[in-house]
């Protein structure tokens, strides 16, 4: 993937009228097209599973919600897309067998913990990239709770207006699952991912 962005990033640049910055192109691209392919392949496995409205519904909430939350990231993006994709279907099936009844409920726990959230962590920072300009953190905050209301919104439509159930309960459960990220659990959970697929690594170099 980063190879295939540097290379199309090389390309744009060469055929650009104005200056522009490879690295930032390169980074802008690599982005793109790693989103781009994790739908893909959670959609085809949520399509052979049978959940797939539920499972995208979660993957579409988690990407927007996260855009601005920030947090944990595992090391490399073939871990993150391994662990995406198993992490995703699992919510979705779960958005499946939710009962109606729990809706409310569901709702009012999520908008009072998100809220919390975005008020005193948001953004959260990940070892990779540290966010210290006050501007841009309030803005990030701004863009969560703007996410946050939409997506609660969209819940309720699906829900209250078209009787689509599991879906209004998936994107609870996306928003739900990103705000678990910044606490310590969810911070663990990505982290013995890595672990995971770093033993393997390891296992595999020796052979």
């Amino acid at each position: 993937m980063h190879n295939l962005a540097q290379r199309l990033a090389g390309i744009l640049a060469e055929n650009s009228s104005q200056t522009v910055h490879t690295d930032e192109l390169r980074y802008g691209i690599e982005i793109v097209l790693g989103a781009l392919l994790q739908i893909i392949l959670v959609a085809l496995a949520a399509a052979v599973a049978n959940i797939l409205i539920e499972t995208m519904a979660v993957l579409i909430t988690l990407f927007l919600y996260r855009r601005y939350t920030g947090g944990e990231h595992c090391e490399t993006y073939y871990r993150c897309t391994v662990s995406t994709i198993f992490t995703v279907l699992i919510l979705g099936k779960a958005a499946a067998l939710l009962s109606a009844d729990y809706w409310r409920i569901a709702m009012i726990m999520v908008c009072l913990l998100s809220s919390y959230l975005i008020y005193k962590v948001v953004p959260a920072d990940n070892p990779v990239l540290t966010i210290d300009d006050p501007g841009q953190r309030q803005q990030m905050k701004i863009g969560a709770m703007a996410v946050l209301l939409a997506m609660l919104i969209v819940s309720s439509v699906f829900v209250v207006k078209y009787h689509q159930n599991a879906v209004g309960a998936a994107i609870l459960l996306g928003l739900f699952w990103q705000d678990l990220t910044l606490f310590r659990p969810g911070k663990i959970y990505i982290n013995v991912w890595d672990k995971l697929f770093g033993s393997l690594e390891r296992l595999l170099e020796r052979r």
